[in-house]
């Protein structure tokens, strides 16, 4: 069927951009964020597609609305949400559909993950698709790279009626193989239609390392980085937060990455940063907040019951000591000034060099050796005082109830024999906080045998503290 186009009336096409995918096969990170060239994969997309002229362009968001909305916050186009994302693709090509103006003649669908498509890609295409319009209303216009097809692919208007026939992951496929004799396929010289992220056959050319990719680093990164935020803000959930948006801050900003520090160190500080806007790390405890915490606890049935919840649900009976100890650790250094905490966990703890932690902290030699010996002073003071595992006049023996908790019928403390002892045979009070120190450093306390009981206690933590955040 012949179109009714004349020169009096331009052939509109508009751009549906599909950057909804959860990016499965890449694993934790988001692929849209991966810079290329220092931009955002999903920026670089939409960026070539508005130069390319379109006459509308709609950019379909889902997964990671608010981080794929923000890398497109000055954009030329129109955004829409697909809550439904997760059903697939088919559920973003017709939202972008839905939010089409009526007046379109044809539909560019392009996808976010393909950034090696430039604008004057973008115009062969759709200067084909109105040479083929002008002939056929019916027209699709696929493009191909040495016989090979490709994306993006340009459909006329009147398949808009179709769209209920879409499904799942499919895209068009089911539009396409009826379609016959109105699909024109237009060769494109480069190979850029018919590469995507996935393909593995694009090289980000800010990559850490020839052979790893960011992506990879920081997979490799992530637990230990979680657990120091962990650490930091005594709450789980704002931790696995902040390593999310350390992966998106560092992966936007992978091209400032000069290389004068490690990548670990560069990441740490990132995540540095943001844990001290956190309103929870910056909220300071009293030492005595486990004493409060536990006597509050004691006086509230409906929280004893979700502990013991949380014991019969463990697969394992064995309660660790030193877990306990990490556990005091974080509670203790919670007392400190946040750069004084940040700074003794990251050297007790994660084993970073006086220089690292400077670069983490953007601050002088000097600054960090203070920080850090006031930090130990005052936790080892508040552990001398109140520990019993090495003061017999402490007033804390919550490892001791723990324990009599998690395994009513156990007799023994073998963890804690190496601190006790030490302290009976006189070691200084230094030596046992090396000594603890050393201790905790094996623990992972999000996977460790009793992390959900400790990671539960923590969050009733915050009930407790009386002191304002540092200002």
């Amino acid at each position: 069927m012949t179109s009714d186009s004349n020169p009096d009336n331009p052939i509109r096409v508009a751009a549906i951009v599909l950057a909804a995918g959860m990016s499965t096969r890449m694993g934790y990170v988001n692929k849209l964020l991966l810079p290329v060239s220092g931009v955002p994969m999903i920026r670089r997309v939409v960026d070539n597609v508005v130069s390319a002229g379109l006459d509308v362009v709609v950019v379909v968001t889902g997964h990671e609305r608010d981080a794929i909305e923000a890398v497109l916050e000055d954009a030329a186009m129109q955004l829409v949400h697909n809550p439904d994302y997760a059903v697939g693709m088919s559920a973003s090509i017709k939202a972008g559909l839905a939010n089409l103006p009526d007046d379109i003649d044809g539909f560019m669908v392009c996808l976010g993950d393909m950034p090696a498509i430039e604008p004057e890609d973008y115009r062969q295409i759709r200067a084909a698709f109105e040479a083929a319009y002008g002939r056929d209303a019916d027209a699709i216009v696929v493009p191909q790279h040495e016989g090979q097809r490709g994306n993006p692919v340009v459909l006329s208007a009147r398949y808009r009626s179709m769209v209920d026939r879409l499904a799942g992951d499919e895209g068009f496929r089911v539009v396409l193989a009826d379609a016959g004799a109105h699909i024109v396929t237009q060769e494109m010289p480069q190979d850029g239609v018919v590469t995507d992220v996935d393909s593995q056959r694009i090289a980000s050319p800010d990559a850490p390392t020839p052979t790893q990719s960011f992506e990879q680093q920081f997979i490799e990164l992530r637990d230990q980085l979680t657990s120091y935020l962990f650490r930091i803000t005594a709450n789980l959930q704002d931790a696995e937060d902040l390593a999310q948006e350390t992966y998106l801050k560092a992966a936007r900003n992978l091209s400032q990455f000069e290389g004068r520090s490690s990548l670990k160190t560069w990441v740490f500080a990132i995540a540095t940063n943001l844990a001290r806007d956190n309103k929870r790390a910056r909220h300071r405890w009293q030492e005595d907040i486990q004493d409060r915490c536990r006597v509050a606890t004691k006086a509230a049935p409906e929280k004893v019951e979700t502990m013991l919840r949380i014991v019969d649900a463990s697969e394992s009976t064995r309660y660790e000591f030193r877990e306990h100890m990490d556990y005091c650790f974080t509670c203790i250094a919670k007392t400190l000034l946040i750069e004084q905490q940040i700074a003794v966990i990251l050297k007790e703890v994660y084993g970073f060099r006086v220089a690292d932690i400077v670069e983490i902290l953007n601050s002088s030699e000097g600054k960090v050796k203070h920080a850090l010996a006031d930090a130990r002073k005052t936790m080892i003071d508040i552990f001398d005082r109140r520990c019993t595992l090495v003061s017999k006049t402490g007033p804390c023996w919550e490892c001791s109830e723990i324990n009599g908790f998690v395994n009513p019928k156990a007799e023994t403390r073998a963890q804690d024999v190496a601190l006790t002892e030490a302290a009976e045979r006189g070691a200084s009070r230094e030596e046992l906080f090396e000594l603890r120190a050393e201790l905790i450093r094996g623990v992972d306390p999000m996977n460790a045998p009793g992390a959900a009981l400790h990671t539960y206690l923590l969050t009733l933590m915050p009930e407790q503290a009386d002191s304002p955040p540092d200002d």
